[in-house]
């Protein structure tokens, strides 16, 4: 609970909009040595992009909030596009800035070399900035914790927040002059070079887990002959026979020696342990436009994250996309599901 006077109201009347950390953070911000801008005193241009899903094999890139990271982007799953005419006024250029309004609002990302020429979708704003601010900078800004809670503090939206243009251009960017900004900039860049050689020793860590678990389990796993004769000419006996299945693959000796060694340690079936969900919703209940959905694609594959949640305009969805996520489910893809999603 909290108190306030009739001054501090601004023109939002929601409790959360004047949390007391909030308050406490614009505080602060506002005390910076350095002179405040809004960002659409600083820019040029503030648009956002289209929607389509005409997509096509190669193209123009079409980035959505899946593709703009906060400090990066991610082109992995990429989308392609036809040229058409109204791409020209979201075409990216450089001295832009990309900042996603819905789902994962408020990432933001100086636009490269490498996306030059790509659109946005309508999810993603695109920013001109003017000359007197180094796009990188104001990446780094906007990415802060600090400004992540004012993006927080402005959301509209309570199931799936968004941020709207007009609020945008008046968040404050403290800016300092351009060789206080470059510096910014080069120490980040340093502490970003550091931070990707952690990330590959804790990947090359993370890829040895699996030795690590079967060791702790006592469990010995037979080795894989590369073109061993089993795996051209082999039999099964009828007893052998079971769950329904006859094909040659599911067969192979390996696969059934692989069986032998797990069932050998202490197991139980996946239906012991747990309960497979048949909770459904129907998609026009809880949002009007569009709602979040996880694509298999989001998933790391080495580490399980779900990377992004995509937001999908319910007239598109696919047919399959009504179960509903609880925390603590476990998700396997039913589709190519030895790639470990």
């Amino acid at each position: 609970m909290f108190l306030l006077n009739r001054g501090e109201l601004e023109n939002r009347f929601d409790t959360y909009y004047y949390k007391p950390t909030f308050l406490e953070i614009e505080s602060k911000i506002q005390s910076s040595k350095f002179e405040l801008k809004r960002l659409k005193s600083i820019s040029s241009k503030l648009i956002s992009g289209f929607d389509t899903r005409n997509f096509i094999d190669s193209g123009i890139p079409y980035l959505r909030v899946q593709n703009v990271k906060s400090l990066g982007f991610s082109l992995k799953n990429v989308k392609f596009i036809a040229p058409i005419e109204s791409t020209k006024d979201i075409e990216l250029q450089l001295n832009d800035l990309l900042i996603t309004r819905k789902g994962s609002f408020g990432n933001a990302v100086a636009v490269t070399e490498k996306v030059l020429g790509s659109v946005i979708s309508s999810e993603v704003f695109r920013i001109s900035l003017n000359s007197n601010v180094i796009p990188k900078y104001v990446e780094i800004w906007l990415n802060t914790i600090t400004a992540q809670k004012v993006f927080d503090r402005i959301k509209t939206g309570g199931i799936m927040g968004h941020i709207t243009q007009d609020v945008l251009k008046n968040i404050l960017i403290p800016t300092p002059d351009l060789t206080t900004q470059q510096t910014i900039v080069e120490y980040f860049q340093n502490a970003y070079a550091e931070k990707k050689a952690k990330e590959a020793e804790a990947k090359s860590l993370l890829e040895s887990i699996d030795g690590l678990v079967l060791e702790r389990l006592g469990i010995e796993l037979p080795k894989e002959e590369v073109d061993s004769l089993d795996k051209r000419i082999f039999y099964s006996n009828a007893a052998q026979l079971s769950g329904g299945r006859f094909d040659p693959h599911f067969r192979l000796p390996y696969f059934q020696r692989f069986n032998t060694s797990v069932q050998d340690s202490p197991s139980k079936t996946l239906k012991e342990i747990a309960n497979f969900s048949s909770e459904t919703w129907n998609q026009e209940d809880l949002f009007l436009d569009d709602f979040p959905y996880i694509e298999i694609s989001s998933i790391d594959l080495l580490s399980g994250e779900i990377e992004e949640v995509s937001i999908v305009p319910i007239k598109e969805a696919p047919s399959r996309a009504k179960m509903i996520v609880r925390e603590n489910d476990i998700l396997i893809s039913t589709t190519r599901p030895n790639r470990g999603a």
